[in-house]
């Protein structure tokens, strides 16, 4: 049963949410049958992260979900074929409460922001995404914190 670590990877990851069954198929087979589970998702709009790929990513860019029911977003220390690159860096911890509260008004409460704000090493896409959750779908810090700690979906969030 072969495959590539991509490929194992979204099995591990999502194979038992679909409900497949692994036995007697092959992991090509079986990624595929994940992949067709993902674009089968009603619910819309949805974000596919991809943490920490390679290069080799470039080779399943026309199998992964596409707009307008998905956004990808990959991180890399590689420049991966077909994805278009953003550096993104890490802030201090003043410009990362900045950027929470540009995006964030409803939550005031600085010391809870900033205790958040370090269990994500202020990093700047996750401040935004988190305080823009927090914003559209009114969820306080501990919910958002709660979230990180457990690492909780964002469709589970309430």
């Amino acid at each position: 049963m072969g495959g590539t670590s991509l490929e194992s990877d979204f099995i591990s990851a999502l194979g038992k949410t679909f409900g497949i069954t692994t036995e007697g198929k092959e992991v090509t087979d079986i990624f595929h049958e994940v992949l067709h589970g993902l674009k089968a998702i009603d619910a819309q709009p949805n974000l596919l992260i991809l943490d920490n790929a390679d290069a080799t990513l470039s080779s399943y860019y026309d199998k992964l979900p596409r707009q307008p029911h998905w956004h990808i977003l990959v991180t890399s220390r590689e420049h991966i074929e077909g994805f278009k690159s953003k550096e993104l860096g890490f802030l201090k911890p003043d410009k990362a409460l900045l950027l929470f509260q540009k995006h964030c008004t409803r939550i005031t409460d600085i010391k809870a922001i900033e205790t958040l704000l370090r269990t994500i090493d202020y990093h700047t896409l996750t401040i935004e995404i988190l305080a823009k959750t927090a914003q559209l779908r009114r969820l306080d810090i501990a919910t958002l914190q709660n979230a990180i700690d457990k690492d909780i979906r964002a469709g589970d969030l309430s």
